[in-house]
């Protein structure tokens, strides 16, 4: 294995990873509600200078814990305060994983292998997404990933990488709480368990590992029951047992919520995953307890299962929450591709039958995704219409654009399925990363940035606006709805009052100085018929800014 043909390898997955991840990160605005909770915490915690206990709209905040405001302050420091910062610790940590999985199978597997895995695992829509938000969870799928590739290698290389097991298990229980070590131990307990006593323990250091982990892991979490006590344990509990036990936020879904996430999450390549997922089983089972590749298989398997499973099982249902499956995901998919281009056999198994089954569902998935966007654009019309009776938009086919990304799929389908009849092998899939490239940025330069103009610039404009001409003391108050990025854009507290909370709003409205009101231009109407006279200072886009008029 040449050291040229590495460097080659790295310098193609930087390549991808820049478009795919970092080309407009900035764009578009900071959403709701998570981007926005996160982005402004981290704020609030350099504003403060409390770097204990995270804060969201100057209130303690204990959703998750204290790592990941560490992580997103950095590059506040680097870049400052805005959008391009905010996500840029995602789209850093999607492209370390993506070296991480190429050195790990590349020791296993071959290059070409890890390569395969590394190009599949950045140019799905899933990664892509998570790596291009201001949220937690490409973080925790790095350390997720670190901390199950460090026990594989010490279980059957070398004993050290097992001390990066506890290590990054711990880390990953300071970004997202106890999840970050339940996942790594069901994986590694069927996994030893699928071994039947071939893996030796006595190489994992348990006692001094476990003493590693809880030394880096629990302080904090020790820190804040001393300091906040209750208020600690009980937010800890809702955001732990009670997401998983009950419905949150409305975020429910039946047994089979997440099957379409990975069809369209995993899109392009999961068109792959019935035949090598088939590929695996069929070759890995009978040799599971030998090191390298074919017990990586079912440790791969294992991986993908107990995180489908956990989180199928959880009542609370959120589409990132499968995140750490997709690099176990590539890595199988990753192995059958290099097969098909090798055309290398399996015994016992009907190659032919099952590549040919990945193009049937690669070309319908396809088709399908393709059909859907431009149906959408034909429809722009009417869909417009519908949303102008809750944000008058006035003349914008803003959807127009979807018949670009449309024809990108479209055309890339079809070039990969006529590419791969005609036995250019390496060309087709080569095709599908070409589309997904192309696709993204198009998607960055047309649909995005017009949806931020129509739908979230106004507010955030309105908001700033409001932080700037609003004194210290005076009040901004959000009548009628939801925004934690209202927060970050104001860069003050905000008063959220719900519809039908006219009774608290007058109460606000009767204090002394002066306030500003965010509502949409439907909630008015009931504001004067309540007998309350506002002026209006701004409006736009079905949102305005009123004022109170009072001084001092």
């Amino acid at each position: 294995m040449g050291r040229n043909e590495i460097i080659r390898s790295i310098f193609l997955i930087l390549l991808i990873s820049l478009p795919l991840f970092f080309f407009r990160l900035d764009t578009p605005g900071l959403t709701d509600r998570d981007e926005g909770s996160f982005s402004e915490a981290t704020r609030e915690m350099l504003e403060s200078g409390n770097w204990l206990t995270p804060k969201f709209n100057y209130n303690n905040r204990f959703d998750k814990p204290i790592l990941i405001y560490y992580v997103m302050a950095l590059p506040y420091k680097l870049f400052g305060i805005n959008e391009f910062a905010a996500r840029f610790h995602s789209a850093f940590f999607g492209t370390l994983l993506l070296l991480l999985v190429f050195f790990f199978v590349k020791d296993l597997k071959g290059i070409r292998t890890a390569l395969l895995s590394s190009v599949i695992l950045a140019s799905n829509l899933a990664i892509v997404i998570l790596s291009r938000a201001a949220i937690t969870d490409m973080v925790l799928i790095f350390l997720i990933t670190a901390s199950l590739f460090s026990f594989y290698k010490g279980l059957w290389i070398d004993r050290k990488w097992s001390w990066g097991f506890y290590i990054f298990s711990a880390l990953a229980v300071l970004t997202k709480g106890p999840v970050g070590i339940i996942i790594p131990l069901l994986v590694i307990i069927l996994y030893l368990i699928s071994l039947r006593g071939k893996g030796n323990l006595k190489e994992l250091h348990l006692l001094g590992g476990t003493s590693l982990f809880l030394l880096i892991s629990l302080p904090w979490f020790l820190i804040m029951l001393v300091i906040h006590g209750n208020e600690y344990i009980e937010a800890a509990k809702y955001h732990t047992l009670t997401r998983y036990s009950s419905v949150i936020g409305g975020h429910g879904g039946m047994i089979f919520y997440y099957i379409p996430v990975i069809l369209i999450g995993f899109f392009p390549w999961s068109a792959f995953l019935p035949a090598s997922i088939y590929y695996a089983i069929k070759e890995s089972w009978k040799r599971r307890w030998e090191s390298g590749g074919h017990s990586l298989f079912v440790f791969s398997i294992i991986w993908i299962l107990v995180v489908f499973v956990f989180f199928t099982s959880s009542k609370t249902k959120l589409p990132h929450y499968i995140g750490p499956l997709f690099p176990p995901m590539a890595i199988l998919v990753a192995d059958l591709i290099d097969r098909y281009i090798s055309e290398e056999r399996i015994a016992g198994v009907n190659f032919k039958g099952w590549v040919k089954v990945s193009l049937y569902i690669g070309g319908i998935l396809g088709v399908l995704f393709s059909a859907v966007l431009a149906t959408a654009g034909v429809l722009s019309h009417r869909i417009v219409d519908i949303i102008s009776k809750e944000i008058p938009v006035i003349d914008v086919d803003f959807l127009d654009n979807l018949f670009i990304i449309s024809a990108i799929i479209f055309i890339g389908t079809l070039s990969f399925i006529c590419l791969s009849i005609k036995g250019a092998k390496r060309t087709s899939i080569a095709f599908l990363v070409i589309m997904m490239v192309i696709m993204i940025p198009a998607m960055m330069l047309t649909i995005v940035p017009t949806v931020d103009s129509l739908f979230l610039a106004p507010q955030r404009r309105i908001a700033a606006f409001a932080g700037l001409n609003l004194r210290e003391n005076e009040r901004f108050i959000v009548f009628g709805f939801y925004r934690p990025t209202l927060v970050f854009y104001s860069k003050r507290k905000v008063v959220f009052i719900r519809n039908e909370d006219v009774d608290k709003l007058r109460k606000e409205l009767s204090q002394p100085g002066n306030v500003f009101v965010l509502c949409r231009e439907s909630s008015m109407k009931k504001l004067e018929s309540e007998g309350e006279r506002l002026k209006l200072i701004s409006r736009e886009n079905g949102y305005i800014l009123l004022s109170n008029e009072k001084s001092g």
